[in-house]
């Protein structure tokens, strides 16, 4: 990592200290490890000057310092913090898997009150592929079973043969998935029209059908199959509510402090989250925030003003800038 960097920057450049981000699950001694492991290698290496490590930041801590959340507390610029709490949801989703975290944000210090980690069941994932493949499974469904009605035992086990054998089939899915291109298309133009992220009863007119067809699909048979946008909307959601589930689990599982003088505690409300950051790289597919953001029922704003997919590293940068000019860094 440390040569593919230096062949970035070019002009023979030498990196010397580095600031690193790990997973949201690691503590405080897994971090050390991972500081002291990256420095022995180096050492290993047969360099003439030692690699130092900076810090080793959380990957959410990454996030919320890109975003300033870290001096969210000063006055102005009398260098004075503001008292208060803030609660800070940080939600990180990568293709394979995904983490929620919750932070209390107090002068500057983050201190981590809930963690959620999963993965996409069933080998599948968070990403573009993923939503597309939900939708195409639909399709085949409604090609193998026409306008419903009751099956027969063998009629059902003969359905679910023929649909094994059209999603095991690279071409007929190659075939679909390029329909199903033009759909998102199609779709994703009118979402953007009729469904603003911020208001949850917009109710989405059903004249909004797309129907595809592809000829001799299966065994002679052609695919003539509609879709409206709700559906199509429903369905590329449906792989993503985990997500959903999971930041209710974090959140119930979070205590914060009801009553300093007795220590009452109680679990953190949606109500009550100050900021949400999303972070990684299935953050491209635009229902991920989207949901999240109609999650917390539009009170809140997922901010996109940095490329969610480099946040940590954007935070990472912006810790090292702080080294680099002594600014006092209140991380912990």
């Amino acid at each position: 990592m440390r040569e593919l960097a230096e062949a970035q920057i070019g002009n023979n450049t030498k990196i010397r200290q580095v600031v690193l981000t790990v997973a949201g699950g690691l503590d405080w001694s897994q971090r050390q490890a991972v500081h002291q492991a990256v420095e022995e290698q180096a050492k290993t290496e047969g360099d003439t000057a030692e690699l130092k490590v900076l810090r080793v930041l959380n990957r959410h801590i990454a996030a919320s310092v890109a975003y300033g959340l870290d001096n969210e507390f000063l006055y102005g610029n009398t260098g004075v913090r503001e008292p208060g709490v803030r609660e800070l949801v940080v939600v990180n989703v990568e293709e394979t898997m995904f983490d929620v975290g919750v932070w209390e944000l107090d002068t500057g210090m983050h201190d981590k009150i809930g963690l959620v980690e999963k993965r996409a069941h069933g080998g599948g994932g968070f990403d573009e592929e993923a939503a597309d493949r939900t939708v195409m499974e639909r399709l085949v469904e409604e090609f193998l079973r026409g306008a419903g009605g009751s099956f027969s035992v063998g009629e059902e086990v003969e359905v679910r043969r023929q649909r094994e054998m059209i999603l095991s089939n690279e071409a007929l899915m190659g075939r679909l998935r390029k329909e199903v291109t033009k759909l998102n298309n199609v779709f994703s133009t009118a979402s953007l029209h009729l469904q603003p992220v911020t208001d949850t009863t917009f109710d989405t007119p059903r004249h909004h059908t797309v129907r595809i067809n592809i000829e001799s699909f299966f065994e002679g048979r052609d695919l003539s199959v509609s879709l409206d946008l709700p559906q199509w909307q429903d369905l590329r959601e449906r792989s993503l509510r985990i997500i959903l589930d999971a930041i209710d689990e974090v959140l119930e599982k979070s205590e914060v402090v009801l009553d300093y003088s007795s220590g009452t505690t109680k679990p953190l409300d949606k109500s009550e989250v100050d900021h949400v950051l999303i972070m990684g790289s299935s953050t491209r597919i635009p229902e991920v925030i989207q949901l999240i953001e109609r999650h917390f029922q539009g009170r809140l704003t997922v901010p996109v003003a940095i490329e969610p997919a480099f946040l940590g590293v954007t935070g990472a940068a912006k810790t090292a800038w702080e080294f680099e000019n002594h600014v006092e860094c209140l991380l912990a």
